[in-house]
């Protein structure tokens, strides 16, 4: 418990994802209050981090290869990093905005992330290094990307506006099979 970090009770609500980072650290987002909860496991503290944007809902929570904590702002329209040692956000906005954006994912190199346009049938790259994201719009009329898994070149996710057809994308060819 830090006290310089106190939530008022009832702010943060509806715990979603989960993360772990290589210290045994846990990370996990509060859909409604825009918070970040960390349990820092060496001092058994917890400590409650506000999301930048307001209300962003954050839904989808992922660690990279660096123990840098990855966050979907479903209502946000964003993709923010946490990094531990600074206890700083930096957001990333996709070029198609707004747009819900509901799970993301770590590529193969662990560094790359990957999260889908939900309400926009798009899936998004973004490159860490140049803060870059790369838009790929999935050949559907309705497409609803939703949950992802990497697999070498490969990501795999869930299509909801498909009825949950599962799509793999080859991220060498950018091509998309069904």
């Amino acid at each position: 418990f830090d006290p310089q970090k106190v939530i008022p009770d009832g702010t943060m609500k509806h715990p979603h994802s989960i993360s772990f980072d290589s210290k045994g650290n846990v990370y996990v987002g509060y859909i409604l209050g825009g918070g970040l909860w960390v349990f820092d496991r060496e001092t058994k503290k917890m400590f409650t981090y506000m999301i930048p944007t307001p209300n962003s809902f954050p839904y989808g929570v992922v660690t990279d290869k660096n123990d840098k904590i990855w966050i979907a702002e479903f209502h946000g329209s964003k993709i923010a990093k946490f990094d531990p040692l600074t206890k700083t956000f930096t957001e990333y906005e996709p070029p198609t905005h707004p747009a819900l954006i509901r799970r993301l994912t770590v590529g193969s190199d662990g560094l790359t992330i990957w999260f889908g346009l939900f309400s926009a049938g798009r899936l998004d790259k973004l490159d860490q290094a140049t803060g870059k994201i790369t838009e790929y719009k999935i050949p559907h009329q309705v497409s609803e990307p939703y949950d992802f898994t990497p697999q070498g070149k490969y990501i795999w996710f869930s299509d909801a506006g498909q009825g949950g057809t599962l799509i793999r994308f080859d991220t060498q060819a950018a091509t998309f099979a069904y």
